[in-house]
């Protein structure tokens, strides 16, 4: 487990869907983002958004601190498909396009890659 922390990142509740709550590439309505505040109702957050976690939260060592959502604009998840979790699949949400041909996050996929995961990137944008 990472002691890293979301800080005042909210890029999920932008990228990626979240079941009953959003879809992909939408605020979620709950964020204060004019505001820069973040989650309105962070302590009554449904449970959906309680148990999510990107890897950039979940692995120091799998993700490097320079990919931080919010200042790297990709959020790292998990890849599914209608049988859920698709294994050794990542799934690399752009908040901005272009955002993951930025060289460190290029070496970082392809490393990734070399060691047999696939990396699919998405922009809810596109």
């Amino acid at each position: 487990m990472s002691d890293r922390s979301c800080g005042d990142c909210k890029v999920c509740c932008w990228a990626g869907d979240i079941a009953g709550v959003k879809g992909v590439g939408e605020w979620c309505q709950h964020c204060d983002v004019k505001a820069d505040l973040g989650c309105k109702i962070y302590e009554s957050r449904p449970e959906v958004c309680r148990e999510f976690s990107c890897h950039w939260l979940q692995s120091h060592r799998m993700v490097p601190e320079l990919m931080y959502p919010k200042t790297s604009r990709v959020m790292i998840t998990d890849l599914h498909d209608e049988h859920g979790i698709v294994p050794k699949a990542l799934m690399l949400w752009e908040q901005i396009p272009g955002a993951a041909s930025k060289k460190p996050i290029r070496v970082w996929i392809a490393a990734m890659k070399m060691n047999g995961f696939r990396v699919v990137v998405g922009n809810p944008r596109s």
